[in-house]
């Protein structure tokens, strides 16, 4: 494991905001029975995509400070609305989370559907260059979609709702050993991931410790995952989803910068394949700004 301590030295961005591109967004499209929102840069593509999944209660409208920012740098961003968004009516929480199995097959069908957004829109869209993320229950959605396996019962086989058209995953704040996960979850983890936590991300659910969100980064295999830890980052990491709810923690552009510059350097990396990005984030040049006190991990791959 390479381990890059904190440097206070107001090290360079991986890239700065906003992008080069103007960006544009139609607010809201139909897919299947659900509505997406797309972000994108002006120009003729073919875009790359992220396909965004929102946190318990959210919707298609939130997160603009990361679509804006990852779409000013040439994506494509689609954010579905999931069952258990309030814009669909109020559910109490354990019906909302009821819907745990239904948000990875609407990523799928975003995906499916990506010819759709191409006529509604006019752009082109790279169909080998696909990246899936998410914040808190979105999270648990990107690792069921980037191949975690999850346990639905007691003695319930594994279940997979892997979609291999998907490069990478960002988990902002993702869920640990426990409820559909198990130690083994991770272990064959196909893709490469990007965990991003800190010291202060509990959960406005239940008693996740910020040690727990760990557990993806911990668990799975070498060579593949990613670990950005932000002191004093609580669950909404200064303002990521653009709405308040118990634990979201205070406002805090510093924090939410370093959760920018850290996702677009890991989609760079794997989505866009930019070996420049790759090494910027093996290197741990994140650990070097003064904005946050961070520490950025990267899990080696054993050698023989």
């Amino acid at each position: 494991m390479a381990l890059f301590l904190l440097l206070l030295l107001g090290g360079p961005a991986w890239r700065e905001a906003p992008g080069e591109h103007e960006v544009s967004a139609v607010e809201t499209l139909r897919i299947a029975d659900f509505d997406v929102r797309v972000t994108y840069p002006k120009g003729d593509g073919p875009w790359p995509v992220i396909v965004f999944s929102h946190g318990l209660y959210g919707s298609k409208d939130g997160y603009q400070v990361l679509a804006r920012f990852w779409a000013s740098h040439g994506y494509v961003v689609i954010q579905p609305t999931h069952p258990d968004s309030l814009s669909r009516g109020f559910k109490g929480q354990r019906e909302a989370m009821q819907a745990w199995d239904e948000r990875p097959k609407q990523i799928s069908q975003v995906i499916d559907a990506l010819g759709t957004v191409e006529e509604k829109t006019g752009m082109k869209l790279d169909r080998e260059r696909i990246g899936v993320g998410g914040h808190s229950f979105g999270a648990h959605t990107s690792m069921l979609v980037g191949g975690a396996v999850a346990y639905p019962g007691l003695l319930a086989k594994g279940k997979s709702f892997r979609d291999k058209r998907a490069k990478c995953t960002l988990l902002l704040s993702p869920q640990g050993v426990g409820g559909l996960f198990r130690e083994d979850s991770w272990k064959d983890y196909p893709v490469p991931a990007l965990v991003v936590t800190g010291s202060e991300d509990t959960s406005p659910i239940n008693d996740t410790k910020p040690e727990d969100r760990l557990d993806p980064y911990k668990l799975g295999p070498d060579g593949r995952m990613h670990l950005v830890w932000i002191e004093g980052a609580h669950h909404n990491f200064g303002g990521i989803s653009g709405a308040r709810f118990p634990g979201a923690g205070p406002a805090d552009e510093g924090k939410m910068w370093v959760v920018e510059q850290a996702s677009l350097a890991f989609f760079d990396a794997f989505v866009k394949g930019d070996e420049q990005a790759r090494k910027w984030l093996l290197d741990g040049e994140l650990a070097k700004t003064d904005r946050a006190k961070v520490r950025c991990e990267t899990k080696k791959e054993k050698r023989e």
